[in-house]
């Protein structure tokens, strides 16, 4: 067992820091902007004492000036001249006027509440400190924080039944703790509320539903402390046993707990997991192949014992891709259907194979129209048309569902007579159908599922502290659509792919990008708004262009 522990302060902390100088260097120092990063200095003979403040953020542990104008837009500062600096570091001194030895250039900040410039976090002046303690116990890795202030017990919101067995009269004596246990054998994530009277007060399994730990003073100690995001990583490592397929920009509590789950997969694996579009859970439908999916090496075994076909080429698509195996059923169904290694080989590795299984999944009767057409058709020509105009195909498959068994006799007589150059197996009225939401008429339930191929040139990256990067899945999709509120919530696979920029782990802005032609469809903040052209996220923006040379084109409708 492995056990440490680190102490976080709970409010900033001011350095004071002095340096020691000639009397020229400080000159050619305080004759520029640097000046304004000094409270004073003071001249002794040949030598000069410069003193600067530093404020220490509890949190990001960001270094900053302690003056009000880093901090807000006041600013009582007034930069003193090169000429008057020029006079009072001056090796001759005067016979007829005193000299001044002592120089002002900023009044440092005193006991106010602030905000830190580099994470958002709001920051006040403490001695305060939390310990937060990290234990590795085999398979198991338990972080703890003890809570400071009893009464955000009441506030923790992964906590849903009313506490009516807690006391808070002898707070001074009993302390209260908070810990989440990660268990790499098992796949599961908890979270427990306990004392040190060894009385536990609630105890839940966030696995399944992460986004119910949102707050609390060890969450925050995760995501918003350094020393303990550090930590935290080392010793996840330790236990998940090899490098962690996420970005250090993408490793939240939930790729945490995710990882937990599903372990020594390849990126493009987490992009397949058919969450619940509008949460990050996994349903009942999933619940069996999620548990045995636990560890990728267990993926050989699965295929093994499942009656997909033992075709050498078939086995290494799904080895290569192994989210298909979540549908292990549907595509049971559809080798049973096609009964062609090419053919399947095609169907189950084209661009549009997670939302032909899904969709499969969520209308199972959809069947009976792929039986049919392909009986008359061909599979080849089912398979074309899964393929190329996948909504359309399936639409017309519930509709077909739904007719009479005489209607269903008078359409299939049609697929046999009629001409292929007049007509095919998509009416005419449906050629055009991606122009309205054909996924909202056909889905009121949807699952996750990867969404377009990226370009590989334009890589994740940080300017001016925002974060740019892909959107890999549909839930990331939804995700950023809710925090901004706009139509990515609905994003199609069909549309462009977009970009998300985040600031601390917060969707802040898009940019729908045309790949092909090299340009930006659109970029927008919250709610369709226009990313400004000045301030921190306008100047980010505009050099992330430059830095990939995409252009913006204006569009009249």
């Amino acid at each position: 067992m492995h056990t440490i522990e680190i102490k976080q302060p709970l409010g900033y902390q001011v350095e004071i820091i002095t340096e020691k100088t000639d009397i020229f260097k400080a000159r050619k120092i305080l004759s520029t902007r640097k000046q304004h990063r000094y409270t004073s200095a003071i001249r002794n003979d040949g030598k000069v004492e410069m003193k600067r403040h530093i404020l220490i953020c509890p949190y990001c542990g960001e270094r900053t000036p302690a003056y009000p104008r880093f901090f807000s837009n006041t600013n009582d500062y007034k930069p003193i001249n090169k000429i008057d600096i020029k006079d009072w570091s001056t090796c001759q001194l005067s016979l007829f006027e005193p000299f001044q030895t002592l120089i002002f250039f900023n009044k440092p900040i005193e006991n106010n509440e602030l905000v830190c410039p580099r994470c958002i976090k709001d920051i006040k002046l403490s001695n305060k400190t939390r310990k937060t303690t990290y234990t590795n116990n085999k398979h198991l890795l338990t972080i703890t924080a003890e809570i400071v202030d009893v009464f955000d017990i009441l506030h923790l919101k992964w906590i849903s039944k009313p506490l009516l067995d807690i006391s808070f009269s002898n707070s001074e004596t009993v302390k209260f703790y908070e810990s989440v246990t990660f268990n790499f054998r098992k796949g599961s994530v908890y979270l427990k509320l306990y004392d040190n009277t060894n009385n536990t007060y609630a105890i839940s399994d966030i696995t399944n539903k992460p986004e119910t730990w949102c707050n609390g003073d060890l969450f925050d100690s995760l995501t918003a402390s350094r020393i303990n995001q550090r930590a935290f990583k080392r010793f996840f490592i330790e236990n998940y046993g090899s490098s962690l397929p996420f970005t250090k920009k993408e490793l939240t509590l939930e790729k945490y707990i995710l990882l937990t789950r599903f372990i020594g997969y390849p990126r493009s694996f987490y992009n397949a997991i058919p969450f619940n579009e509008d949460s990050g859970r996994i349903d009942g439908s999933f619940k069996r192949i999620a548990k045995n999916l636990h560890k990728a090496e267990n993926v050989p075994h699965l295929y093994e014992k499942s009656m997909l076909p033992k075709y050498k080429s078939i086995k290494k698509i799904f080895f290569e891709n192994p989210g298909l195996l979540f549908y292990t059923n549907e595509c049971l169904i559809l080798w049973e259907l096609v009964q062609d290694v090419n053919f399947y080989r095609k169907l189950i590795n084209c661009e549009t194979n997670y939302e032909i299984l899904s969709e499969l999944l969520l209308y199972p009767n959809m069947l009976n129209y792929y039986k049919d057409y392909a009986a008359i058709k061909g599979i080849k020509k089912l398979i074309d048309n899964l393929e190329k105009k996948l909504y359309e195909t399936n639409h017309y498959a519930i509709s077909y569902h739904a007719m009479s068994y005489q209607a269903k006799l008078i359409l299939q007589k049609r697929w046999k007579t009629e001409n292929k150059k007049q007509r095919d197996v998509i009416p005419h009225e449906y050629e055009q159908f991606e122009f309205f939401n054909t996924t909202d008429l056909l889905q009121p339930i949807r699952y996750s599922i990867p969404m377009h191929k990226v370009s590989e040139k334009i890589k994740p990256c940080i300017i001016g502290g925002y974060y740019f990067t892909w959107l890999y899945s549909k839930h990331d999709y939804s995700s950023v659509g809710r925090s901004l509120d706009n139509c990515l919530i609905n994003w199609k696979r069909y549309q462009r792919p977009v970009i998300a920029i985040y600031k601390n782990s917060k969707a802040v802005g898009a940019i729908e990008v045309n790949i092909e032609q090299h340009y930006i469809e659109q970029a927008y903040t919250e709610k369709n708004k226009d990313i400004p052209n000045d301030g921190p996220l306008g100047k980010a923006y505009y050099k992330w262009k430059q830095r990939y040379d995409f252009k913006e084109y204006d569009f009249i409708f």
